[in-house]
């Protein structure tokens, strides 16, 4: 480049190496058209800066969108922002300003991450579309103002975007470019491109299809499409079995649409589950009619979804009285699993433990697939495991870890001692309980029941040796550990059962952080911010008037780059609190894997 030269030599070099250095990376744009850069002259009064635009290859994204998953490129932006600022680019020999940035070598920014091995996260997620139903219990309903789920990139992709991830995108090796979303929770098979790119989709992977649906528009021509495309495992969001229900609580104004696709989806035999979200308006009475009513057609699972609201929600209520309807809820579903064959889940999965179980962190069967190897050796919900082929267990991680690893090198023979009843016994698994059927059918199973158990994930020794490691590092007497309100019992007595702090001087402090940004009666660990870990500190340190030594921190707050929901970093904890903190690497507790 043969720059325009200023009096400031050493300014201008600097301003010359920059230039070059980015253009290496980007090229710069004027609504979608390239430009090239020949020159440049220090501007006489600085521009206004603005948020630039990231064009990837044929579509572009708002730089705001996508931050919180590829920092480097607020990284970019901000340079461009700031060089362009002071000074004026020229192209061809004239001033130009540049409107955005295209990636050169997109293949170049593509990441290894495991959730890219899933169709769902790489993918699908983005063919989210316009819900063909209105739900009162919409959980993006009541964000708080400025949340990413409300901006206009924060959900409705375009279809460019999509082929190009399609692109890149290696499902074997966890291979695909950055993402703009963890999650969708909008409809995906109304978006008018749906079968287009699903077929795209199932050409690369033979991995399975989760796709979650209201149902309102699950015909039959489209139910046999999914079962084309197979495997599929279908989720609905039934609620309720009442049509008028539907239609007052979902806005649903053809309510017998996704009562008649369950019998349809049996009828074809594709794996499907049901969901329940226990709106205040659903009497519980109805919930127990729609849970047996569907029973009969055997969904994989029924999962039960204990509603929340955050401080921006009408339906907001104070977390005691929530408590106290959400126990009257999981106490009569847990009944309801002596009378009916479909294993029964809750959302938040750790609640039933948190509330229902003494002991913490057992290997509680949630529930056994209708028709899986499990199933068929006479494994109950509520069966406690104990050892595997001879192998004591005492950890719920450590089972679905041992579980997958035999199911996957296809082993057929096991011998699994549990609790049942009071009563200690050894239950097996044998070749011949591997004739499976539907909703277990052999071959198309997911992962996450090897055999038909459904367990949930929880914690383990790892975790408490991770917290004794970085107490040791960083030499610390005094340890605050930010938890949960669900998980705290849990990690209190993990820690116990571990014995690794026994006989040290070091001292544990177990805190809950209160949901100020949610609010309402949120109480899940995953949503807290960086700024409501600030606040527990800080009022930490005013109760017991000194500073601990180290905070240590869940790390399923934050994303890999440790971002939380809103894209702030958690070493902003530490710079604000002039506390070291460390986070303590674990997978968020899902109701099955």
């Amino acid at each position: 480049m043969n720059f325009i030269a200023a009096n400031n030599k050493v300014f201008i070099s600097y301003i010359d190496s920059q230039m070059k250095s980015m253009l290496k990376v980007i090229d710069l744009e004027i609504d979608g058209t390239t430009i090239k850069i020949d020159g440049f002259r220090i501007r006489k009064v600085p521009l206004i800066s603005y948020n630039y635009s990231i064009n990837w290859e044929s579509f572009y994204s708002d730089t705001k969108a996508i931050v919180r998953f590829e920092p480097r490129i607020e990284l970019i932006s901000r340079q461009i922002e700031s060089m362009l600022r002071v000074i004026e680019v020229f192209a061809h020999g004239f001033p130009v300003i540049p409107t955005g940035f295209r990636l050169k070598e997109l293949s170049q920014w593509r990441g290894k991450d495991e959730n890219n091995q899933d169709p769902y996260f790489a993918i699908l997620q983005y063919l989210s579309w316009m819900c063909s139903t209105n739900c009162a219990f919409c959980l993006h309903k009541n964000d708080p103002p400025g949340y990413y789920t409300k901006s206009k990139y924060g959900w409705k992709t375009r279809v460019e975007e999509i082929d190009t991830r399609l692109k890149y995108w290696d499902p074997e090796d966890g291979l695909g470019l950055f993402g703009k979303s963890e999650y969708n929770y909008f409809e995906m098979l109304t978006h008018p491109e749906f079968k287009k790119i699903a077929k795209k989709v199932r050409d690369k992977t033979d991995k399975i299809f989760n796709i979650i649906t209201s149902g309102s528009f699950l015909s039959k021509d489209l139910i046999d499409f999914l079962c084309s495309i197979h495997p599929v495992l279908l989720g609905i969001s039934l609620n309720s079995c009442s049509p008028s229900l539907r239609l007052s609580v979902m806005k649903d104004n053809a309510p017998e649409t996704a009562l008649k696709a369950l019998p349809y989806l049996r009828l074809k035999t594709m794996p499907f589950f049901v969901s329940l979200v226990t709106w205040h308006d659903i009497p519980v009475k109805d919930m127990i009619k729609t849970i047996k009513w569907s029973d009969q057609f055997e969904p994989y699972f029924i999962r039960i979804n204990l509603d929340a609201h955050t401080r921006f929600s009408p339906f907001r209520k104070n977390l005691k009285s929530s408590l106290n309807r959400w126990k009257e809820i999981v106490s009569t579903a847990r009944e309801l699993r002596k009378e009916i064959n479909t294993p029964i889940l809750f959302q938040p999965a750790i609640f039933e433990e948190r509330f229902f179980t003494k002991n913490r962190n057992r290997v509680i069967i949630d529930g056994v697939v209708k028709n899986s190897p499990a199933w068929n050796a006479g494994f109950k919900a509520m069966d406690e495991i104990i050892s595997i082929n001879g192998v004591p267990i005492g950890f719920r991680n450590f089972a679905r870890h041992l579980l997958n690893s035999f199911y996957r090198a296809g082993i057929k023979e096991l011998r699994i001692g549990i609790i049942r009843n009071g009563k200690t016994c050894i239950e097996n698994i044998q070749k011949t309980d591997f004739h499976c059927s539907y909703p277990y059918k052999s071959g198309n199973d997911p992962i996450f029941s090897p055999y038909g158990f459904l367990i949930r994930g929880g914690l383990d020794l790892d975790h408490i040796m991770q917290i004794k490691q970085a107490s040791e590092i960083h030499n610390a007497q005094t340890i605050l550990f930010l938890t949960s309100y669900l998980m705290k019992d849990s990690l209190e007595e993990m820690i116990k059962i571990s014995g690794l702090f026994d006989y040290t001087d070091k001292r544990i402090f177990l805190e809950v952080p209160a949901h100020n940004f949610w609010g309402g009666d949120i109480m899940i660990g995953d949503l807290l911010i960086v700024d409501d870990f600030i606040d527990a500190i800080h009022a930490w340190v005013k109760n017991k008037s000194k500073n601990p030594d180290l905070v240590l921190i869940p790390s399923t707050s934050f994303n890999k780059w440790g971002r939380d929901i809103i894209g702030r970093n958690y070493l902003d904890i530490q710079k604000h609190t002039g506390i070291t903190t460390e986070l303590i690497q674990c997978e968020r507790i899902e109701s099955i894997n």
